[in-house]
């Protein structure tokens, strides 16, 4: 694609979990899977603003009319999730870290942090407003490909996580509700797919240098905002991996490129057709004619419209003057005009989708019943149709989303919307793009006067990956060991173990906690004074680097200290360690005097139990072979 031509614009927002208590009370910031202690359910309503305006991507929440079901935990959970009691004041080591990053990109830091609810209408949290503050703005990245802007720096607090969705309700865990976030956004400088790799890869390495960051699946969240020639600005919530982000952003340029075809088809059609002006208005229905189509249906193969009809409902459809075939139009792969004009449809009303004349006769929908739907609509040769099949009221409100995106693509082409990256790489529609009414001042938190006077940059981690390269560690290691949460431990180890290798301190470091994940399900991090006890013993040849696993897994088995554990395997010396090696190697040759060296190393390295240095034992199995 020639991007330049296209005048495409790409913006990153990244939402990063920080890595401390909740932003406003005192909870810890664990996610859980394990079984709630209680649950409260709850419904939500949208209300006119100051200025009386209603937020439309509220309104279009309030319609749906679900229940809210919230999961929590008496001891990570508390009132505040539950929006029973007033915020605490705002988390500072969540701040520290936020004002960290700002400084590595250098932005302007506010003169007073004020913080602001932001409406958040879907159930994802309590109050029905996310909390959310500006940190910074107008900062820089630089980069080889060109310089990117960072608009807005703010620390937020994170959403619900929803467990499970019906027809009727949400269940939310409040485990992650509460949860610091640094929310950054770039401007619309980025050019390519490649460049949006890039800066998204950069920012994600600033934030790990920080050593605050929350690591892990649903720990970052990555959305873009994507605009060309002709076209709006579409935010695509979910674009996650960084390997598959061309694709999903040329994805969306095609999309975009064909809406904008079908647009200019379709306006050509209609332009000085006095008698298709109903089109004009977007969100009047007044002159729309819904036909009741269920009487054509009761002898149907269509499993949809039979369970629909076989629980009291209804089949009803509308016309669509003049778009024959152009909903059958492929605009990104497996997904059709039609796959938008359903979107709507599903969002809007909750129900599971629409059937479009371009696709039918199919799904049990015979050739017959089709021709009787055109006959009962007056379809003329050029009309296309749309029919649904649910509960009555579902029904309504389905067809109206559907007949109003119908509108949308004679009238705008590409729609300004927020849309969620699936699969495929594709994307669903999933709710307009807020307004400019769903800010405003929180009144129970107290503005901050930010202090940066002490505020120290930490090594970048690319740097660091370069200096551990330069101790002798591989690639692979070098930034392996440079984005763990213990590296300051690591750290330590090198200076004070000068007889290991720094590589084989590292790799000993990073493959205890993996190993006892792996194999034995349990959780360990390193803390200072343990890693130093156990590495002095490695260092000084007190004790086998082999034991080192044997001897944190006892320790997390038993009661006993890992002093008193650590000595059971003690290095025997080496007199000692010769006399118990030539005791089992006579023993074991009397009983096999065929026995091979690869066999005896190992009878011996099983018996010795890493009491005794490897080198010992193969300097004295090597006398006897030799």
């Amino acid at each position: 694609m020639d991007y330049n031509k296209l005048n495409l614009k790409i913006g990153i927002e990244i939402h990063q979990q920080l890595n401390t208590n909740k932003l406003f009370c005192n909870c810890p910031s664990i996610l859980r899977d394990d079984e709630p202690d209680f649950i409260i359910t709850r419904k939500m309503h949208a209300s006119s603003g100051e200025s009386g305006d209603m937020d439309v991507a509220a309104k279009v929440e309030m319609q749906k009319n679900l229940i809210y079901n919230y999961q929590g935990y008496y001891d990570t959970t508390c009132s505040v999730e539950l929006d029973e009691e007033p915020p605490h004041d705002l988390n500072k080591d969540a701040l520290n870290v936020v004002l960290v990053f700002s400084k590595l990109v250098n932005a302007k830091i506010v003169k007073r942090i004020e913080v602001m609810r932001k409406i958040i209408a879907n159930g994802s949290v309590t109050s029905g407003f996310q909390r959310t503050s500006l940190i910074a703005s107008d900062g820089i990245l630089k980069n080889e490909i060109g310089n990117v802007n960072i608009d807005s720096i703010l620390l937020e607090e994170d959403a619900c996580k929803d467990i499970a969705k019906n027809n009727n309700s949400i269940d939310y865990r409040l485990d992650r509700q509460g949860i610091p976030l640094i929310e950054i956004s770039t401007d619309a400088s980025i050019k390519t797919p490649e460049h949006a790799k890039q800066i998204a890869s950069q920012i994600g390495m600033l934030l790990r240098s920080t050593n605050k960051v929350k690591r892990g699946l649903g720990t970052i969240r990555q959305d873009l905002n994507i605009s060309i020639h002709g076209g709006n600005r579409v935010e695509l919530k979910g674009a996650q991996d960084l390997k598959n982000l061309q694709i999903i952003i040329d994805s969306e340029i095609l999309r975009q490129i064909n809406l904008n075809k079908i647009k200019h088809e379709l306006s050509k059609m209609f332009n000085g057709h006095q008698e298709l002006v109903e089109y004009d208005n977007i969100n009047d229905f007044e002159d729309v004619e819904i036909f009741d189509l269920s009487d054509i249906f009761k002898n149907s193969d269509s499993k949809v419209i039979n369970s629909a009809l076989d629980n009291n409902g209804v089949v009803y459809g509308i016309k669509l003057n003049c778009f024959k075939g152009f909903l059958g139009c492929e605009i990104q792969d497996n997904r059709r005009l039609g796959s938008e004009l359903s979107d709507y449809a599903k969002v809007e009303s909750g129900v599971g989708g629409i059937f479009h004349s371009d696709e039918l006769p199919k799904y049990g929908i015979e050739n017959f019943q089709v021709n009787h739907i055109i006959d009962e609509l007056n379809c003329k040769e050029k009309d296309a149709f749309i029919i649904c099949a649910d509960k009555k009221e579902k029904v309504i409100l389905a067809l109206f989303a559907a007949y109003r995106r119908a509108r949308m693509a004679i009238k705008i082409g590409v729609i300004d919307e927020v849309r969620a990256v699936v699969k495929t790489f594709t994307s669903v529609y999933m709710r307009p793009i807020p307004g400019s009414s769903r800010m405003y001042p929180e009144t129970d938190v107290k503005s901050i006067i930010p202090d940066i006077s002490n505020i120290e940059l930490p090594e970048l981690i690319d740097d660091k990956i370069n200096r551990y390269k330069s101790l002798g560690l591989g690639e692979d290691l070098a930034r392996d060991i440079s984005k763990d949460y213990s590296n300051n431990i690591f750290e330590e180890l090198i200076k004070d173990n000068k007889n290991l290798k720094s590589s084989s301190i590292a790799e000993k470091f990073l493959s205890i906690p993996k190993e006892l994940r792996r194999k034995d399900n349990l959780e360990f991090n390193w803390d200072l004074d343990m890693a130093r006890f156990i590495f002095e013993l490695w260092n000084e040849n007190k004790i086998d680097h082999a034991c080192i696993y044997d001897i944190i897994l006892e320790f997390l088995n038993t009661n006993s200290t890992i002093e008193i554990i650590s000595k059971k395997y003690k290095l025997l010396d080496d007199g000692e360690a010769i006399k118990k090696i030539k005791e089992i190697i006579d023993f074991e040759m009397k009983s096999d005097s065929n026995i091979n060296r690869g066999k005896l190393m190992g009878i011996l390295m099983g018996k010795l139990k890493g009491k005794v240095n490897p080198t010992i034992v193969s300097k004295e199995v090597s006398k006897i072979f030799n």
